[in-house]
């Protein structure tokens, strides 16, 4: 416990954003933007040739898709916890992996077919 700090758990679902602190006599300093990690949760199909939707979280502003480290060539970010993409022609099977300005987050295996 300190007065110039404070823990706080952010929840899967959370979406970047402003935080503000208040205390019982009333808010302190100023708003703060919170960024948040996407987080991939799960994809479907888990294999397949075609384009394949992942669902997560904190996919807003995407900026790559990968699969097996290769580069989405094309892909849309249709929520702020669903892209659409199109599994790159030279991918291996391998992990979903979505980077946004913030940071990468990953799931399982797709199996290229």
């Amino acid at each position: 416990m300190s007065d110039d700090f404070i823990t706080a758990v952010v929840p899967p679902t959370a979406i970047t954003g402003l935080v503000s602190v208040t205390t019982k006599t009333g808010p302190v300093g100023t708003l703060k933007k919170l960024k948040v990690a996407p987080t991939a949760t799960s994809f479907s199909p888990t294999g397949g040739t075609a384009g394949t939707p992942v669902t997560g979280a904190g996919f807003t502003g995407a900026t790559a898709v990968t699969l097996g480290e290769v580069k989405a060539t094309r892909f849309t970010v249709t929520s702020a916890t669903q892209i659409n993409n199109t599994v790159p022609t030279a991918a291996p099977s391998g992990a979903i992996a979505v980077t946004t300005v913030v940071g990468t987050g990953s799931k399982g295996t797709f199996t290229v077919n």
